[in-house]
């Protein structure tokens, strides 16, 4: 007998993970049965969660809450802080791989599944402990190259424990880059492993507006959050010696005045008021917003063995919005452009914004960058060919 009912199972919010969202909804439009199971820690991020639940009404979503301000979730959020005080006791308990093991068992044993999905780290004992006690079958979508995700040693070699502890046992481990797959066969061999990347349905968007030259050229970069990691610091450094009439930088994510002060240090007031914040939204909002610009930064600084080989989902989403695409020299990030060398430019390891003044002085030059993104992601970055192995790989597999 083939899968019918799949499980998917997250340690975060369905509005942080866009992947198993694309993943959930690709396997219901294949007629499974879906469920998702997920965790809520962030209050903010609740409405966003909610928008998309109502979008995907065919779909079971069960939410394990401990962020929130009602009785139910502080109750969670009091026994979180107990369990942890717990493990320094019980070095063995089950709660040192995921602290919010009881809630997710309840939720587990309520729904009947084929197939469970883990997409997160802390999800892969969840699922496969599942799998184990109800004689089914389960998959990890890695999507990470976890046990090279940091710069901390002890975080990834407990990633590598857990990975080891259970992953031999799994139907198949997803990756979101070619180089992530290559990765993890080293240590899986004899796995299935195969690579879905993190594009998104083609957006049939309406003819690109050719930018005036009396117009500034609009830059955006956007994450969860606004940190001082991301490379926005030494970009900034770099972007103020050019001249600030002719640009605008546009930044959407979780700050605080800390962050945004520390990222505007020795920026002229000139510049400053070229500089734009923005909180947080959610997918559908972020998708239209992204297409009033012209330009999008993907400025991975590659300070970890995964971040220089994975590709992370915003640079396919700049093409989805029709942006020219300036990217860091990271492997990952170098592999796309040359998909579509036409629709943007990878950056010297230096920073070099020569790009930047050439499509100022040439705006011909980046409303063709812009027409090559936006055909990028219609004929070579779209989600409707790429969920096709997601989809056959599932149909493979066979349960008793």
């Amino acid at each position: 007998m083939s899968v019918k009912k799949i499980t998917l199972v997250s340690t975060s919010h369905l509005s942080s993970n866009p992947r198993l969202v694309k993943e959930a909804k690709a396997l219901s439009e294949a007629d499974f049965v879906v469920n998702v199971i997920f965790l809520q820690h962030i209050h903010e991020l609740e409405s966003f969660d909610e928008e998309i639940i109502q979008y995907l009404p065919l779909i079971k979503f069960y939410s394990i809450n401990f962020g929130s301000k009602n009785i139910a979730s502080k109750c969670l959020n009091w026994k979180r802080l107990l369990r942890k005080l717990w493990i320094k006791i019980n070095s063995k308990s089950e709660l040192i791989e995921n602290i919010f093991f009881p809630e997710f068992k309840k939720v587990i044993n309520k729904i009947n599944t084929d197939l469970y999905i883990g997409h997160t780290l802390q999800a892969l004992p969840i699922v496969a402990l599942a799998a184990n006690n109800q004689g089914t079958k389960f998959a990890f979508d890695a999507e990470d190259y976890h046990r090279g995700e940091t710069s901390d040693d002890k975080q990834n070699n407990y990633a590598a424990a857990l990975e080891n502890k259970y992953l031999n046992e799994a139907e198949y481990i997803s990756t979101a880059s070619e180089f992530i797959s290559d990765a993890y066969h080293k240590h899986f061999e004899l796995i299935k492993i195969i690579t879905l990347n993190n594009f998104f349905t083609y957006n049939d968007l309406e003819p690109l507006d050719k930018i005036e030259n009396n117009q500034p050229i609009k830059i955006v970069w956007f994450s969860q959050t606004i940190g001082l990691n991301r490379g926005l610091k030494e970009f900034i450094t770099k972007l103020i010696l050019l001249n600030s009439n002719l640009f605008e930088l546009h930044l959407r994510g979780t700050s605080d005045e800390f962050i945004q002060s520390k990222l505007l240090e020795n920026v002229s007031a000139s510049w400053k008021d070229k500089i734009f914040f923005y909180p947080q939204c959610n997918p559908k909002e972020l998708s239209l917003w992204l297409q009033g610009f012209d330009i999008g930064l993907a400025l991975e600084p590659g300070f970890s063995f995964n971040n220089e080989i994975a590709i992370s989902n915003k640079i396919f989403q700049y093409f989805n919005a029709g942006l020219a695409v300036v990217a860091t020299s990271t492997i990952g990030q170098k592999w796309v452009i040359q998909q579509a060398p036409n629709a943007g430019i990878i950056l010297s390891r230096d920073l070099n914004l020569d790009i930047l003044k050439n499509w100022s002085e040439n705006r011909e030059k980046l409303d063709y960058a812009k027409e090559a993104a936006q055909n990028a992601a219609k004929q070579i970055f779209d989600w409707n060919d790429e969920k096709k192995k997601l989809i056959d790989i599932v149909r493979q597999i066979k349960v008793d």
